[in-house]
């Protein structure tokens, strides 16, 4: 388990008790979020999606624009050479990385946010990977 540290050596144990015959989608926090934990899951045909550290991306980090590089609403998109895993970085009033091996940026939708400027709720851009994660953390669904 150490090469999934702490969070990743949790999820790697509490899912295996996950039936593979069927497809389960994992929604975790920064700190059950990483690389190697992501590609165990996918190898066990379970699919993650997360916010993630920027210090757990390795060498995806560099490939991302900083967060002075993109505006409000804006976003950026890492995707491995085989299409199974993207990193996408979404600036709303900060920052936010999330990493996935299930959804991407794409299709894109509109979410209100307040805008000091303009005194008022605006339209902001926004991927469908932080929409499904919104509406997917803070619970879980289990059939039994």
């Amino acid at each position: 388990m150490r090469n999934y540290g702490l969070g990743g050596g949790i999820v790697k144990r509490l899912s295996a008790t996950i039936p593979q015959d069927s497809t389960h989608v994992l929604y975790t926090d920064r700190y059950f979020t990483g690389i190697k934990c992501a590609e165990y899951l996918l190898d066990n045909n379970i699919y993650m999606a997360g916010t993630i550290n920027n210090n757990r991306l390795s060498n995806a980090q560099n490939k991302l624009k900083s967060e002075k590089g993109l505006n409000r609403g804006e976003w950026d998109e890492v995707v491995r050479s085989d299409d199974k895993m993207c990193i996408v970085k979404w600036k709303d009033n900060k920052s936010v990385t999330l990493l996935s091996t299930c959804i991407g940026s794409e299709p894109v939708s509109t979410c209100k946010r307040w805008s000091k400027q303009e005194k008022k709720k605006i339209d902001v851009p926004q991927p469908a990977i932080i929409k499904t994660y919104n509406a997917s953390m803070g619970g879980s669904v289990i059939d039994i």
